[in-house]
């Protein structure tokens, strides 16, 4: 067994499960509760790897077929040595002579196969130190990595449903044609359109990561068509609001499954998050993270906006939050917005760090941010008819913010890149329509009658 090592001297060797498709640490994870890792039921598939970048930023990886370390360091500095283009140089006694007494079964080569150049991919997406450099890092939250690596189990199990040898496949080998196993896996789940789309799209998203590595391949995905998709755009109503403001009042009404328990997201700070959400139309992990200290005032001490990172947009280009080059967004304090944050304890709090929304929790921001927006779905069903989340507050409020001042002027308190986005997929345009008729009717009602 390649026994671990949690620090060294030589980097880029690493101890690999061909299992677990992971490096080797003190626990194997196999299973449902870790166990140590002299207990792991495939210690034939640890194996020395080399990660190392070439000249040019490439990355180069390559399985050895040795179980003794001092063997696996002189590989090391072979392979270094071949990517930098100076074996020649190497003394003859650092040529590697792999152990014959180990015998291992045989390794597809890393260069080409699938299954572990989609493990490189998740790591990238990690951040995962030992694969990528600090300069090319993108944060990419949890519930987007999960959904990669989500994509790449349906698609293995699909192409193997198909009669394929996964194991063998290479990154070259994946054709059109072999995609529509996966077409099939996700139709015969009966998943959504917006479900299946996504699903290439990683796909796509990935084949282009291989072209960024040097990789010489062909998308399979590049002529699939998208599946037609509604638009979502539909904001929650005043009247649905008011009506879910009382509801959530109810803690026995706040229930929903999950798995085989029953769970309950009452929350007794719901209240004041949902309205926070209608008046400032963000998102949940903005809201969950949203401190009195990001309210700014004036000179009279008057509070005019609120400041937050839009951390989605620094995500994508790979800035955290705190940087000083970070993407903000200005929230105007309507008066409203005003009596929410007066009722979260403004005057007590004014300047503080302590969270607008559920200060006293010691739990994690991202719970409260999944409590907020599975409680909001869960309430709802006893509110309307309509399968509306979270993200409705956002588009009423952005609906409403357009009637007030026009799309434009919208689009530069939201950020949003142009009026296309924000048409398409913000603005509720039954709501709009209701709107302006109602605003008709009340001119109308104000105009005296011309005498005949």
């Amino acid at each position: 067994m390649v026994t671990p090592l949690s620090h060294h001297k030589y980097p880029g060797l690493h101890k690999y499960c061909g299992q677990c498709r992971k490096d080797i640490t003190d626990s194997c994870n196999q299973g449902n509760t870790p166990k140590p890792i002299h207990k792991c039921k495939y210690p034939e598939r640890h194996q020395y790897k080399v990660i190392l970048y070439n000249e040019q930023g490439k990355r180069k990886t390559k399985n050895l077929a040795t179980r003794n370390f001092d063997e696996a360091v002189k590989a090391l500095h072979i392979f270094k040595a071949e990517i930098q283009g100076n074996n020649k140089e190497l003394p003859m006694q650092q040529q590697l002579q792999p152990a014959q007494s180990v015998s291992l079964e045989p390794l597809v080569s890393t260069d080409d196969n699938l299954l572990e150049y989609m493990a490189v991919y998740v790591a990238t997406l990690t951040g995962d130190e030992a694969i990528v450099p600090a300069f090319r890092k993108r944060p990419r939250s949890t519930k987007h990595v999960k959904e990669v690596s989500r994509t790449f189990k349906y698609l293995a199990l699909a192409l193997q449903s198909a009669g394929y040898e996964v194991e063998q496949l290479g990154i070259r080998d994946v054709t059109e044609k072999m995609m529509e196993s996966l077409h099939h896996y996700i139709l015969d789940r009966k998943l959504s359109n917006r479900s299946y789309n996504k699903a290439f799209g990683i796909i796509s998203s990935f084949y282009t990561f291989l072209k960024d590595e040097g990789q010489i391949v062909t998308n399979p995905c590049a002529k699939i068509p998208n599946r037609a998709v509604g638009k979502n755009s539909k904001a929650i109503t005043p009247e649905e609001f008011e009506n879910l403001l009382e509801i959530i009042q109810r803690p026995e009404l706040g229930t929903s499954r999950v798995g085989k328990e029953n769970k309950s997201f009452y929350r007794p700070w719901l209240g004041e998050a949902f309205r926070l959400a209608y008046h400032t139309g963000r998102r949940n992990y903005e809201l969950s993270r949203m401190a009195f200290d990001c309210i700014y005032e004036d000179e009279q001490q008057n509070p005019v906006y609120i400041k937050i990172p839009d951390t989605k947009v620094n995500r994508q280009k790979g800035i955290e939050d705190t940087d000083s080059n970070a993407k903000h967004i200005f929230i105007p304090i309507t008066d409203p917005l005003f009596e929410v944050i007066s009722d979260l304890g403004y005057i007590q709090h004014r300047g503080t760090n302590r969270f607008l929304i559920a200060g006293d929790e010691t739990t994690s921001r991202d719970t409260i941010k999944d409590v907020m927006s599975r409680a909001f779905s869960v309430y709802y069903k006893h509110v309307g008819k309509r399968d509306l989340t979270l993200k409705s507050c956002r588009k009423s409020y952005i609906t409403e913010l357009s009637l007030e001042i026009g799309m434009e002027n919208a689009r530069h308190i939201t950020k949003h890149s142009n009026l296309d986005v924000i048409g398409e997929n913000y603005i509720d345009n039954e709501q709009m329509v209701k709107s302006v008729a109602r605003s008709f009717r009340q001119k109308e009602k104000k105009t005296p009658e011309v005498e005949r």
